[in-house]
């Protein structure tokens, strides 16, 4: 966030070689780079738990992001971002961008049947919720008036999509996420933005 970049400790082992390699890049990019293992060695997070609306950094608490991830970030960002704990059934999805993004500082996009996270950012932001039946597409990058979002064939999501981004001047992209659906990644899976 801003010029401050927390390379974490993901939740699973598989993710851990990714860890020297990001935190060499931001640092080149000549970003402050907080290494989350040395503020806490028990913290682990997942950057697909963290939401930054611009108004708030949401942290969604889950198998692979714990309380102690939550408060290296809050200790981090805190003063300058408001950090919300956003507890995550354990069944119900794998991190919170699976079941949340944002389309802009006001408006949050939520499949159906996520009730329970929903009301928890709702009630703490003041947010509005656009809700789509394929829960593939509440998970988009927005960048710079794009937006990226996977191909669907649920006529009604892309319509309320469609009609979101038109009310924003976004310009919406479609893309082809087949390939990567296989072995559940999504576009946010995919997308490290940074604000250098």
């Amino acid at each position: 966030m801003g010029r401050t970049a927390v390379v974490t400790t993901p939740g699973h082992d598989s993710r851990w070689g990714e860890v020297t390699s990001m935190g060499d890049i931001v640092q080149q990019l000549g970003m402050k780079v907080v290494n989350m293992t040395e503020e806490d060695p028990k913290a682990t997070l997942d950057g697909g738990d963290v939401l930054n609306t611009g108004r708030h950094m949401y942290v969604g608490l889950s198998n692979r992001t714990n309380s102690e991830g939550f408060r290296v970030l809050e200790k981090v960002f805190g003063e300058s971002i408001k950090v919300i704990p956003v507890k995550l059934s354990t069944s119900s999805v794998l991190h919170l961008k699976s079941a949340v993004t944002h389309l802009d500082e006001e408006t949050l996009l939520v499949p159906l049947g996520q009730e329970d996270i929903l009301t928890n950012m709702l009630d703490s932001g003041g947010y509005e919720s656009i809700r789509v039946p394929d829960g593939r597409l509440a998970n988009v990058v927005v960048l710079n008036g794009h937006v990226l979002a996977q191909q669907t064939d649920c006529e009604k999501s892309r319509n309320i999509l469609e009609v979101a981004c038109e009310e924003r001047s976004f310009q919406l992209h479609w893309l082809d996420m087949s390939e990567f659906a296989k072995v559940d990644g999504s576009l946010t899976c995919l997308s490290v933005l940074l604000d250098i």
